[in-house]
């Protein structure tokens, strides 16, 4: 739920669920139960026959993983979740955004807007993502530079991987 009382609904169940053309799978820390859910794994195999794209963001790469639509793929998570993802099959870039076929995943929850002016401009057009881009105002300056464990100071990325449910 939202400030202004935003709430979203799903209008249909999984058995019931048309064809899709986008199917995007979300992760989040709480997503671990979704990787043993066999009604989300099966939604993703059927619907993985004929969606034109599966995108994840962030940990959702290992729902689809688990689910086995991207063995043998090149993907993209968290970076806390990549060797976790690689015990899937899958081969791991640490990239923000990779597109390997109809397979597309974003890293962390930020690389996720990426991922989504990714797809609106291959779905709609480029000038449509950047009209997007600009109405949103997405032109990121963050205020440190620890955005990846490669540029984070070492005793921040240690404690992370402490506390990570992934075991590094």
């Amino acid at each position: 739920m939202a400030e202004h009382s935003l709430i979203l609904r799903a209008n249909t169940d999984f058995k019931d669920c048309p064809a899709l053309d986008v199917l995007v799978i979300p992760g989040a820390p709480g997503s671990d139960d979704a990787l043993k859910e066999p009604a989300i794994l099966n939604f993703i195999r059927q619907q993985n026959k004929s969606v034109r794209i599966i995108a994840t963001v962030c940990t959702g790469a290992l729902i689809a993983a688990a689910a086995g639509v991207t063995t043998g793929k090149v993907a993209t998570t968290h970076w806390l979740a990549r060797q976790e993802l690689q015990r899937y099959g899958v081969t791991t870039s640490t990239q923000r955004v990779v597109i390997d076929g109809k397979y597309w995943s974003a890293a962390g929850v930020s690389a996720g807007i990426d991922l989504a002016f990714s797809l609106v401009a291959h779905l709609f057009d480029e000038n449509t993502a950047k009209r997007i881009q600009l109405q949103t105002e997405y032109d990121p300056h963050p205020p440190f530079d620890a955005g990846n464990p490669d540029l984070a100071p070492i005793e921040i990325v240690t404690a992370l991987k402490a506390a990570s449910r992934y075991k590094q």
